[in-house]
């Protein structure tokens, strides 16, 4: 995926895609274009245009969705390639099942063999924007929705949501609102109304009242108004942090702190940009949280993108590890530290000295 970017940059001179489907949509570098501007003779024979490797593509990554794996034996996957095969006659006259799942291997860019006879896409986002594009060729939205609840299943959701005409696309997304109205725990109300709301920004064209249906939920949910609410939401997982508001967005101090406890307690790399953007918050509790919440992140890249911004004289900095101890070490500024059991003086002494 980042040599995916890096790429796109080059190529667009500097100027990359605004949305997760416009980056997908760049897949046509890897499966025709690559070959073609530097003038490469397919060495297997097989010449396949962009159009026929994204259909046996999306079949394959559709399959091992449904399958509920990241990987697939070699043999099963040339036996969809050969179920496939007859819909494509410009594949099936170039050779059987075993030589076009080879070329495919070979060369779209998307696959590989990590382990003799184990094939797997390079990166599961792609296996989901194409498997989700073949749901909607096929018209399993009632599938989608019925697989909403699996956290596996929500990029290809989100993906499909993209790939659907508006009909299709209000269609699902109601009927996922609808789900979310009548299941019987609190829980499973808030997954299927919060993956709506983030499905909705993958849409370019939608009925305004099907909009209103889906932001009227989300208002009742984000943000959290109390510890029980931000709790509902933790346990949803990865998708609410692309929901949760900045501090610009919100009136008062209380709603900061659940939103940033919200996406402490989720944690992952995903988190850090947002907690990285209340740095500057004027509540001192809310900059006390982001001090204390290190320990469920990476210490470096959580030092480096949130912590570097809260050198104040009214936030502290809990120590549990020799780690976190050197690793203050390079953070100018700071004063106050509450620092755990287990730590040797003499390794406290070196490392405290040197922190201001």
């Amino acid at each position: 995926m980042c040599g995916l970017i890096c790429a796109l940059h080059c190529d667009r001179r500097g100027f990359l895609p605004h949305a997760r489907k416009e980056l997908y949509e760049a897949l046509s570098m890897l499966l025709s274009r690559r070959d073609r501007e530097r003038d490469m003779a397919s060495p297997d024979g097989i010449e396949l245009s962009e159009e026929p490797k994204t259909r046996l593509l999306q079949r394959l990554a559709y399959k091992f969705i449904l399958n509920g794996k990241a990987e697939l034996d070699r043999s099963h996957a040339e036996r969809i390639i050969a179920d496939v095969l007859p819909g494509v006659p410009v594949a099936a006259t170039q050779g059987d099942a075993e030589a076009i799942f080879q070329h495919l291997l070979q060369r779209s860019g998307l696959l590989r063999e990590p382990a003799v006879g184990s094939i797997d896409f390079i990166h599961r986002t792609f296996q989901d924007y194409l498997g989700a594009k073949a749901a909607i060729e096929e018209g399993d939205t009632a599938l989608l929705v019925l697989r909403a609840i699996d956290t596996q299943w929500e990029d290809v959701v989100r993906m499909a949501v993209a790939h659907a005409r508006p009909r299709e696309a209000a269609e699902l997304l109601l009927d996922l609102v609808r789900r979310g109205d009548a299941a019987t725990t609190a829980t499973r109300r808030t997954h299927f109304h919060l993956l709506a709301t983030a499905a909705l920004g993958h849409t370019t064209e939608l009925e305004p009242r099907v909009r209103a249906e889906i932001e009227r939920r989300a208002a009742d949910l984000i943000p959290p108004r109390s510890l029980a609410e931000a709790e509902e939401l933790v346990a949803i997982g990865g998708v609410v942090l692309e929901l949760l508001p900045g501090p610009e967005s919100l009136s008062y101090s209380e709603q900061a702190r659940l939103v940033v406890q919200t996406a402490a307690l989720i944690g992952g790399d995903a988190a850090v940009p947002l907690l990285s953007r209340y740095q500057r918050h004027p509540d001192p509790h809310v900059r006390q949280l982001l001090a204390t919440s290190w320990h469920r992140f990476d210490t470096l890249p959580y030092l480096e993108e949130v912590l570097s911004g809260l050198i104040e004289d009214d936030v502290y900095f809990e120590v549990a590890t020799s780690g976190e101890l050197r690793a203050l070490n390079g953070l100018d500024g700071c004063q106050r530290l509450i620092v755990g059991p287990g730590f040797e003086t003499g390794e406290l002494i070196r490392n405290i000295s040197r922190i201001d």
